[in-house]
């Protein structure tokens, strides 16, 4: 499971739940967060608390099959991207081998809904698991997958916003296939402030199209606020979902929680 917070400022928060560890964060006028979590045995929701309130959004993904689960995280990158386009970049990542899956979580900051469209490089094979946001945070997030056919540097991961933007960021992850067992770190440290993280996509070994099971994924909201619950109170107004969202090849399970907090 990934978890992408977006807050209007940045301070770390106070509290985080258990079982969850920070793969990065990026500062700027606003801060970004990507938290990652083997899914074992899941509860009702997840908190994250604050000192003081600010607008926040939290989107946990959770992805099924297709990666190493002993060991999944290969590279993570984490640069930030402030120029004013309808580019939100995620830096270049280095893989070992081919046959790597690449996952983006990407957040922009703007006074409406903002919508994204999904890159074109990397085989152009990306698959968009989520793209939503709210005038009420002030924060939109999109999140995608694919299985990349190469090896070596990937190149800049660039996702389209609808609207031109400076306030921005996004992350990207490199998941070790299913199977592999590396005797060594990676040859090449990932950008930035690239951090080890949790696991998504890559195309799983079997054919058939995976069950989806509920307690392997967040049934309720992640819940940011001054203490982000899956029940706030006063004027939050959380929303929540779980999707399953089959990739093109029908052959990836994809879940979505999401909740914002004002």
């Amino acid at each position: 499971m990934f978890a992408l917070i977006s807050r209007g400022d940045t301070t770390n928060p106070n509290s985080v739940p258990a079982g969850w560890t920070l793969a990065g964060k990026n500062s700027g006028v606003y801060g970004w967060w990507l938290y990652y979590k083997m899914a074992v045995g899941e509860g009702a929701s997840y908190t994250w608390g604050w000192a003081a309130g600010s607008s926040t959004k939290i989107t946990i993904t959770t992805y099924r099959n297709g990666f190493n689960t002993d060991n999944p995280i290969y590279a993570i990158s984490n640069t930030a991207y402030v120029v004013s386009n309808q580019t939100v970049r995620a830096a270049s990542l280095f893989t070992g081998g081919e046959g790597y899956s690449l996952v983006y979580a990407g957040s922009v900051s703007y006074t409406s809904s903002v919508t994204f469209t999904k890159p074109s490089t990397q085989d152009n094979d990306w698959v968009e698991d989520y793209d939503e946001g709210t005038a009420l945070s002030g924060f939109s997030h999109t999140f995608g997958h694919c299985d990349w056919s190469l090896a070596g540097d990937t190149g800049v991961i660039d996702i389209t916003a609808s609207q031109t933007l400076t306030t921005k960021h996004a992350f990207a992850i490199a998941l070790y296939p299913i199977g592999y067992s590396p005797s060594e770190t990676p040859s090449q440290t990932p950008s930035a402030s690239a951090t080890p993280s949790e696991t998504p996509s890559r195309t799983p070994s079997a054919s058939a199209t995976p069950s989806f099971t509920p307690s392997e994924t967040p049934s309720a909201s992640a819940t940011p606020s001054r203490t982000v619950s899956a029940s706030p109170s006063g004027s939050a107004v959380p929303k929540s979902e779980i999707v399953l969202i089959p990739s093109k090849n029908n052959r990836i399970a994809v879940g979505v929680c999401d909740c914002i907090f004002w």
